[in-house]
C-alpha cells in the first residue's frame, strides 16, 4: 500500500523539494542556510533534496547510499545506473505532479524486488502469500488519485487511513509505521550462524563481478 497510496515518510522529502524550487532564489537561499543550523536527521536528509529539479527529486529520493560509497563498492563510473535512470524517462509525465512521478517509479523499481524477496520467504516456510494490495482493481483505482489526497497534513496515506478508520480501530489505523528490518549487522558478525556461509561466498569468484573485493571485504568484516 505504501507505495501505491503514500505512506513512506521519505516522500515528503520529495514534496517538500518540489515546492522549495518554486521559491524565490533568495529565500532558497536564505532557507538552506536556516536548515543547515537545524540539528538532528531530519532536517540533514532534507538538506539534500534543496535546490533539485524534480527528476533528481525522485530519482534520488529511495537511495540509501550515497555515490561515494557506490562509487567505492563498484568498480563503474558514477554513471553505472543508466537503466535506472532510462526507467525514469519513460515513465515521467510532465502533466503529474513530483509526487505522482514518484509513486510510478516507485511500483517500477523499489516495490519489484520487495515483493521478490517476499515470495522466496513465504514459499521457503511452504507458504503461498497473496498481497491483496495489489489487486488490479486496486492498483487501477489507486493510479486515479490525485498525490494531493494520499499525504495530506503531514498524514502518510491520508485517504487510505481515512477509509480504513471506518472498519479499523483508530489507534491501529494512526499508529507508528512500523518496518519488517533485516538484522543484517547481527549475521555478518563472527559470532553470527551465517558468518561461515559470508565468509565462504567471499572466496567465490564470480561473486566479485563488478564489484572492488577489497571494499566489499572491508564492509564485511566492519561487523565481524
Amino acid at each position: 500500500a505504501d507505495e501505491l497510496f503514500g505512506g513512506y515518510p521519505r516522500y515528503y522529502l520529495a514534496e517538500m523539494g518540489s515546492k522549495f524550487a518554486r521559491w524565490p532564489g533568495f529565500a532558497q537561499r536564505l532557507g538552506k542556510q536556516l536548515l543547515g543550523t537545524v540539528p538532528g536527521h531530519k532536517a540533514a536528509k532534507l538538506q539534500p533534496m534543496l535546490g533539485r529539479d524534480s527528476k533528481s527529486l525522485v530519482y534520488r529520493n529511495s537511495g540509501f547510499v550515497t555515490t561515494s560509497q557506490l562509487a567505492g563498492l563498484f568498480e563503474v563510473p558514477e554513471s553505472g545506473c543508466e537503466a535506472r535512470l532510462d526507467l525514469l524517462e519513460s515513465i515521467w509525465h510532465e502533466e503529474c505532479s513530483v509526487l505522482d512521478n514518484l509513486l510510478v517509479f516507485e511500483q517500477a523499481t523499489y516495490l519489484q524486488p520487495i515483493l521478490s524477496r517476499q515470495d522466496k520467504m513465504s514459499m521457503a516456510a511452504s507458504i503461498e502469500s497473496r498481497v491483496p494490495m495489489l489487486d488490479n482493481e486496486v492498483v487501477d483505482l489507486a493510479l486515479t488519485i490525485p498525490s494531493s489526497q494520499k499525504l495530506r497534513r503531514l498524514q502518510p496515506k491520508h485517504l487510505l487511513k481515512k477509509a480504513a478508520a471506518r472498519l479499523i480501530p483508530l489507534d491501529v489505523v494512526y499508529g507508528r509505521k512500523q518496518g519488517f528490518g533485516v538484522p543484517l549487522g547481527a549475521w555478518l558478525r563472527r559470532d553470527s550462524r551465517l558468518w561461515d556461509y559470508t565468509e565462504g561466498i567471499l572466496d567465490v569468484d564470480w561473486v566479485h563481478e563488478g564489484l572492488n573485493r577489497k571494499a566489499l571485504e572491508t564492509m564485511v568484516r566492519e561487523h565481524g
